[in-house]
């Protein structure tokens, strides 16, 4: 196959997000980095097609599309597609998933996976636990943040499922 470009391909969709490589220093998510040997035939069109089906055919409410990655300084600055992961039923209250692909030389390539933005769930559920506070407990408001942050993580979860069944697929074992 061919090497990673740093263009979005024109065949899938696009979300225009862009990212600064710097906003997502210590944000590795879901699994853990990896380098990936005899990666000449691995492209991020490759992960991008099998994930998008992975996730439908789970059922899972995901959106895969792709999105731009800033890296560089002010005199060197650069972009590289990007997979953008979003739960469609909460694009803007659960955490955004990113993959990149870089090519390491014609056979080697890192793969990363980053979590992006905040969580309102996580957020209120820390909220309530550093207040303590008697009245969530009695009407029953802090029970009810800690069932929907539980799905959050279920979602969060399947997620993973389907990036490691991806990464099964095209990864050769040693």
């Amino acid at each position: 196959m061919s090497i990673l470009s740093n263009m979005i391909p024109s065949t899938g969709a696009s979300t225009g997000l862009q990212i600064a490589e710097k906003d997502l220093v210590g944000r590795e998510d879901l699994i853990q980095p990896m380098m990936i040997r005899d990666a000449e035939y691995i492209s991020l069109e490759l992960i991008y097609d099998l994930l998008k089906d992975e996730v439908a055919d789970q059922g899972i409410p995901t959106s895969v599309e792709y999105g731009t990655l800033k890296t560089g300084g002010m005199f060197n600055r650069e972009t590289e597609a990007i997979i953008v992961v979003t739960n469609v039923n909460h694009p803007h209250d659960y955490l955004r998933h990113l993959i990149r692909l870089r090519m390491m030389g014609n056979r080697m390539a890192e793969l990363k996976v980053y979590s992006h933005g905040l969580s309102k769930m996580y957020q209120k559920r820390g909220q309530m636990e550093a207040s303590n506070s008697i009245l969530n407990r009695i009407t029953g408001a802090q029970r009810q943040v800690e069932i929907k942050a539980a799905e959050e993580e279920s979602y969060y979860a399947a997620l993973t499922f389907c990036v490691e069944d991806v990464l099964d697929k095209i990864i050769i074992p040693d």
